[in-house]
């Protein structure tokens, strides 16, 4: 009863403000007019024209002549559509009781447009009002007007969206959670949890798209929203710019109140002299700043480079892309691109592990405040570049094909320093060095206890952690579009198959078990590598079916789509599960082969994500939304890969462990609103959501026995928490003419779960010595 109760109040919250901002009016209008061929003259018969957001629509006669009727008062957008004929969107078209507006088009014959293309007529529409999804468009006009350097930053601007510290959160799922697409592929790095891999500049965005509720069935990998970036491209004419923006233009960088920042941008386009509809792009960015801690590093190092260009401030960030777009017919399209970015800082979030701490902070060492040039620098190197073909090969359908490479790294050392010393020659543990001045107290047994002063790292320790991982993603993509029945059935179909490879190394103090002198020339052997260690080499592969089949009927518009994804964790897992030697519990190998496919020599998953979206006009520019979906993310890699090599094995108290049998995280969302196009320039938006998140990865505790028969305990992660969502969004879109726009929005959401982390689950055990379900 409650819960049917709370649903109840909300969609009433929906309705209700809608049923007063019209006032009911029986005089109606009528828009008529003729349609022609912009070239020749002629008219066009069985030409749609509908208007957006409401039921009415008519076609043109034999004559080209159309009469849409009975229309109430107000400001109206309407869609013009002709098999091998441009679509326009025509806006601000105005309807007044008792009278008919004359509306007479022209319509150019081109091929049908890739991507669906629209010609806008008038001033661009302030959003799709008939879309299910909820979803916020930010234009380059507004790009460059924002006051943003990163994607995230003008993403954190919109409504359902949260941007902290820690990274940017959606509707109350995590910051892992949310996918990150760049002209179609995914930019994310999947070892580093950050949600952003690819650091480009605001300045090659040309659009930037959040999809908040009702993701389509192209989108996988993602339990929450989604971040899809289109990059700017070459035009007919020769264009560039150059801005540099630094926060101590008028006075000396040491001031207080400044960061000692300096941002560079450069863009650069239009066409070659090479091959004719050859277009070019470039754009650079550097971004450079001491941060407001007020402390930094004498000077900032990686072990990555061997020159200390890249790092010359305490957050160093460099990117660029070149794309080339080359179109060889109306109908056929060659695009290609390459994107990198280069980022060094001592920033801890830029490695924060999936599912691991998310809690509100700064990443700066306070620990090492009083010595910033011991502690871990930071270095991520990413890259992504692909070739995309596009081909309309009938006035009905086209496809794409695209093939893309991501490859991420990233380096975490002591300010590049080697990972290990030649010899041990003293303490290098910033926590067990204590440098005088010191407060004795008189112990025990002739011990003495010492109060070890400020708590900060000023006694010559180093940043215990050293680490290193790349990935590799190699992704062939393809999609087919086909329009049936005069446009009103579209079909979308696609395959997509991603090849991985994946390396992790990661070592805390890692100067144990590096050689100690005990005599003349004599040392110490030891096959130690650091206090604990997980190194690891896997190639999963994973992959997907999805189709999307859209119906217009009357003004209603539904999407029905399923995505079928498979996932092979690699030979990686499949070897140990058949090793009896391997730390694997007997149910959980006996689980993955029962859970799992063999196909070709690889192990595989398969899940099914139905979605569904639908929208119809309850009134004249007044539409109803609704959205149901299914979405999965899998879970971090050292989650499932860690210390399953049997003869290489971390001794540490409580080391990870991996589960070959983990399940990918599930999120199983409805999403209920109204779109109201009050004029041209003003919209509001009433939406309410519920999410169930299933399949949580927690850590639990178990004992197992080494290769060595010997008992150890190990950090276990598990498929067990749960967690659920519910919120509501009310957004107010206004625009002032072509100057100005703006939005105002309230969000109200409330999550519950059992935790909310798999960490906190891990530090129940290292205190309380247990956690719920410790026995697997």
């Amino acid at each position: 009863m409650r819960k049917t109760g709370t649903v109840l109040i909300l969609i009433l919250l929906i309705l209700f403000p809608f049923t007063i901002l019209q006032a009911q009016d029986d005089n109606r209008g009528n828009i008529s007019g003729q349609v022609l061929d912009r070239d020749t003259r002629e008219s066009l018969i069985g030409v749609n024209v509908i208007i957006r957001g409401t039921t009415f629509g008519a076609a043109t006669d034999i004559d080209g002549n159309y009469t849409i009727r009975g229309i109430r008062p107000g400001e109206y957008t309407l869609e013009v559509s002709y098999i091998g004929y441009e679509r326009q969107l025509i806006t601000e078209v105005v309807v007044r009781a008792g009278e008919t507006t004359e509306l007479n088009i022209e319509l150019g014959e081109v091929p049908l447009s890739v991507g669906d293309e629209v010609v806008v007529i008038g001033t661009a529409p302030i959003f799709d009002i008939e879309r299910s999804s909820s979803s916020t468009n930010v234009g380059r006009d507004q790009i460059a007007a924002a006051p943003v350097r990163r994607v995230d930053e003008i993403v954190g601007q919109q409504a359902g969206v949260i941007r902290d510290p820690s990274g940017v959160f959606i509707r109350g799922g995590r910051s892992y959670e949310t996918g990150f697409v760049i002209d179609g592929v995914s930019a994310q790095d999947p070892l580093a949890g950050t949600g952003f891999g690819i650091d480009l500049g605001a300045n090659a965005f040309s659009n930037v798209e959040v999809i908040t509720g009702g993701v389509d069935a192209e989108f996988g990998d993602v339990t929450s929203g989604v971040i899809s970036v289109r990059t700017q491209e070459g035009g007919e004419n020769y264009r560039g710019t150059f801005t540099h923006k630094r926060d101590n233009f008028f006075g000396p960088s040491s001031r207080s109140s400044n960061f000692n920042t300096d941002v560079y941008e450069l863009t650069f386009g239009g066409p070659t002299q090479i091959v004719d509809n050859l277009k070019f792009f470039f754009s650079g960015q550097v971004f450079l700043t001491d941060e407001f801690y007020g402390t930094t590093a004498d000077q900032i190092r990686t072990s990555l480079y061997d020159t200390e260009f890249w790092s010359p401030r305490q957050d160093s960030r460099w990117s660029g892309m070149f794309k080339l777009t080359y179109r060889i017919k109306p109908t056929m399209r060659l695009e290609a691109a390459y994107n990198r970015s280069i980022t060094v800082n001592q920033n801890t979030r830029m490695l924060q592990i999936t599912g691991a701490d998310v809690s509100v902070r700064p990443g700066y060492q306070f620990f090492f405040e009083q010595n910033l040039d011991n502690a871990n620098v930071y270095t991520h190197d990413s890259n992504l570049s692909y070739v995309k073909w596009t081909h309309t090969y009938s006035n009905k359908a086209f496809y794409d094909i695209q093939v893309s490479r991501l490859f991420t790294r990233l380096r975490t050392d002591v300010n590049g320093m080697n990972w290990r010393p030649e010899q041990i020659d003293g303490e290098f543990d910033p926590e067990s060095i204590v440098t005088p001045p010191v407060n004795l107290f008189p112990g025990t047994d002739g011990f003495q206890y010492v109060l070890p002063g400020p708590g900060f790292a000023n006694n010559g320790g180093l940043a215990t952690l050293w680490h290193d991982h790349f990935a590799e993603e190699i992704t062939i993509r393809g999609t087919h579009t086909r329009h049936f029945l005069d446009r009103s059935h579209r079909l979308v179909t696609g395959l997509e198959m991603k090849f991985q490879d994946y390396q992790w190394i990661d070592i805390t103090r890692p100067w144990i078990g590096a050689p100690i002198e005990i005599g003349d020339g004599e040392f110490t052997e030891s096959f130690r590598l650091g206090d604990t260690s997980d190194i690891w080499r896997v190639k999963p592969q994973r992959g997907a079916l999805w189709a999307t089949h859209q119906i217009r009927y009357q003004g209603l518009i539904a999407n029905i789509g399923a995505r079928f994804e498979y996932w092979a964790p690699g030979k990686y897992v499949d070897n140990f599960v058949e090793d009896p030697l391997a730390p694997i519990p007997d149910n959980i190998r006996q689980d993955y082969l029962d859970s799992t496919t063999e196909i070709l020599g690889l192990r595989y998953k398969f899940r099914l994500l139905p979605r569904l979206g639908v929208s119809f006009p309850v009134r004249e520019n007044q539409v109803l939304f609704f959205n149901y979906q299914h979405m999965s993310r899998v879970p971090h890699p050292r989650f499932i890969y860690a210390g399953l090599d049997p003869f290489y094995q971390d001794r540490s108290f409580l080391a990870n462990l991996g589960n070959p049998n983990l399940n990918p995280e599930v999120d199983i969302s409805y999403e209920i609103g109204m779109r109201n196009q009050l004029t041209s320039n003003d919209a509001l938006n009433v939406t309410a959501f519920w999410r169930d998140k299933y399949d949580f990865i927690t850590s639990q505790r178990i004992r197992i026995q080494d290769a060595t028969g010997r008992d150890t305990e190990r950090s276990y992660r598990i498929n067990g928490d749960y967690a659920r969502v519910r919120g509501f969004e009310i957004t107010y879109f206004k625009r002032y003419r072509d100057w100005a726009q703006g939005q105002f929005s309230v969000t109200y959401s409330r999550a519950e779960g059992l935790s909310s982390t798999s960490d906190d689950a891990l530090r129940n055990i290292v205190v309380g010595g247990q956690a719920i379900g410790n026995n697997v």
